[in-house]
Parts: structure tokens; C-alpha cells; sequence
């Protein structure tokens, strides 16, 4: 969750959208809390008690410069104590960097080497400067190098009917695995392309998945 000072008169929302996500958890989930500025910190680690997360963040207060991708690459790391295999990233941001150590190029590779979806909502407002221009850019090609959905926002009314159909998006879904041959070298990145085919009388059909993967 971004609580640079960028997101200062975006407080409103982005409270709205925490709790609208934690509004969809299932009892099997678990989550966990990371906020950044200047710099990422993880405020509650992994827990299946929702109420740990809001209470955490129920006094929130925007600052500093935005270390977006810091905080990306924070959240890979704490997913090494997942214990469910699904492992989702949120990020809920106006989607500017102008503070991490991490470059974006050092990220991407990070994400290659994962099996973790990001899903972003982008907090926008009419008044975006260049940098949060970019954001929205970022923000989207985060969401679709992984899989994952990318939702920009303008009313907090919209935030609740959008968690829950991002949370029935996780929780239904199919999976689809193969095995390549030959293998390839160790590092080298293979991309992925899945097409699908509609069928007459069906409805419309959406498709999300990772570009690609790196072989271990």
C-alpha cells in the first residue's frame, strides 16, 4: 500500500480499498501488510486474522517520496513463508517510483523468477502529474507481466463491487501446466502465449496470463 505524499488527498480511497480487499478473504486465506514511502517496511506479517491488517493501517498517514518498486520486491520476499500455493501481490498505488534502490529492470527479473500474480489498483485523480502519468503505465504492465488485473479508480464507490470481483477471480479459476521440451538452459526466459477460442452462444471470455517464465 502506498502512503507516500503523493497519496495525501488519496487517503480516503486507498482506506477503502484496503478494507474492501480484506473484505473478500476467505477463511483459508492469510495476508500480510506492506507499506512504503521513502522506504518499504512490512507492518504485519503473514496472518489469517484480517483485523490485524486494519487495525495496522487504521491510522495511516501519507509522507516522503514513493519507493515503489522496493516495496514490490519486499512483498516477493515475505511471500517465501506462504504457505498456500496461490500467492497474489495487491498493490494499491497512484503507481509512481522515484525512490527505490531496485530498478525496475532488477524487478522484472525478480518477478520472472516467481510463481506471484500482481494485481494493482491505481488511485488517480484528475490533477496527475507527469510522474503519476507514468504510474498508470507501470502499474498496468506490473499486473500484466504476472497475470494479474490492473483497475484504475476514481470514486470510492466503486471499490466495494470491484474487491469482490477481484476476489471471485482468485478463488475460481482454472489451471492449465505443461512441460517444455527440450527444458532450456538454466536462466534463459521462455515466453508464454495462450490463446483462447470462443465458442458460439458462450459469453465473452477474458484471458490473463504471465508473459512468460525463467527456467530454474
Amino acid at each position: 500500500v502506498d502512503l507516500s505524499g503523493s497519496m495525501a488527498n488519496k487517503i480516503g480511497k486507498v482506506q477503502a480499498a484496503v478494507q474492501s480487499l480484506l473484505a473478500g478473504l476467505e477463511a483459508e486465506d492469510e495476508e500480510f501488510l506492506v507499506t512504503f514511502a521513502d522506504r518499504p517496511a512490512l507492518i504485519t506479517p503473514f496472518t489469517s486474522d484480517p483485523s490485524q491488517i486494519q487495525s495496522a493501517f487504521a491510522f495511516a498517514q501519507p509522507f516522503g517520496s514513493t519507493a515503489l518498486f522496493d516495496a514490490v520486491a519486499l512483498a516477493v520476499q515475505e511471500m517465501h513463508h506462504a504457505r498456500n500455493g496461490r500467492r497474489v501481490i495487491f498493490v494499491i498505488s497512484d503507481g509512481g517510483d522515484n525512490d527505490s534502490r531496485f530498478s525496475e529492470r532488477e524487478m522484472r527479473h525478480l518477478l520472472d523468477e516467481r510463481e506471484i500474480q500482481i494485481h494493482a489498483i491505481g488511485i488517480h485523480d484528475g490533477a496527475a502529474s507527469r510522474e503519476e502519468a507514468r504510474g498508470a503505465w507501470i502499474l498496468e504492465d506490473l499486473a500484466a507481466m504476472t497475470g494479474g488485473q490492473h483497475h484504475m479508480v476514481e470514486s470510492a464507490g466503486e471499490l466495494p463491487a470491484l474487491a469482490a470481483r477481484m476476489s471471485r477471480t482468485l478463488h475460481d479459476r482454472y489451471i492449465l501446466g505443461y512441460v517444455p521440451t527440450p527444458l532450456g538452459p538454466p536462466g534463459q526466459f521462455r515466453r508464454i502465449d495462450v490463446k483462447l477460442t470462443r465458442l458460439p452462444g458462450r459469453s465473452r471470455l477474458y484471458l490473463y496470463t504471465r508473459r512468460g517464465y525463467r527456467v530454474p
